[in-house]
């Protein structure tokens, strides 16, 4: 027979009872812990795909605006310069691009202002190039032309006659060789314009009109005689 009192069989069932609720309480608690952390992985997951996915609808939608701002702004820029120097050498499309691949928008937008800005400056004649080296000394042959000219035409009007119409003829010579000192600058200017599309700088204006006082300081003794 047992030697156990009720009383001692008893506590040891409130034992085994106490803990095996302890356990299931510990094992509940441990299950929720583990469901709570795993809804909030899904919901931090589900948030970042929701955000990746916005930000993704919204590159996509800058995208298709850049693209549609590109072709534009290229279709005008091509259309532009066609109608500048013609299709026989341009094409009626451009051709496949070669450099290297643009990495931002800001970049594509840059290059467009860039190219539209030169495509202006070849419209009015500006291009940011250097002049031709011979421009300068075309400008002050063409200076010392005119100015050959003007010495010329000044020494044919002076001639003899009476006081006033001598006093006349001086005043039209005086105005044939200013007149003539600047009037290479119109020839220089739009031969530059034309032929190379720049305009003209300083120096070529100056040689153009030191290339006019060399030749009426050359001519005077003989002209004005």
């Amino acid at each position: 027979m047992s030697t156990e009192s009720p009383m001692d069989v008893y506590r040891a069932a409130c034992a085994r009872y106490t803990s095996a609720v302890v356990d299931a309480s510990n094992r509940r608690d441990s299950a929720a812990a583990r469901y709570r952390a795993e809804v909030n992985e899904v919901r931090d997951g589900a948030q970042q795909a929701v955000a990746g996915r916005d930000q993704a609808a919204r590159e996509a939608d800058a995208a298709k605006k850049l693209v549609a701002e590109t072709d534009d702004a290229s279709a005008d820029i091509w259309r532009r310069l066609t109608a500048y120097i013609g299709t026989k050498h341009t094409g009626m499309t451009p051709p496949p691009d070669s450099s290297e691949p643009l990495e931002s928008a800001a970049e594509v937008r840059s290059l467009l202002a860039r190219t539209k800005r030169t495509i202006a400056l070849v419209q009015r004649g500006e291009l940011p190039f250097a002049p031709p080296k011979r421009a300068l000394p075309v400008a002050a042959i063409v200076g010392a032309i005119v100015g050959a000219a003007a010495a010329i035409g000044a020494g044919l009007l002076l001639g003899g006659g009476s006081a006033n119409v001598q006093a006349m003829r001086q005043a039209a010579a005086l105005v044939v060789v200013f007149v003539g000192v600047f009037a290479g600058i119109p020839i220089v200017t739009g031969w530059l314009a034309v032929r190379h599309r720049i305009r003209a700088r300083p120096v070529h204006i100056g040689a153009c009109i030191g290339g006019a006082l060399v030749a009426i300081f050359v001519l005077a003794p003989f002209t004005f005689a």
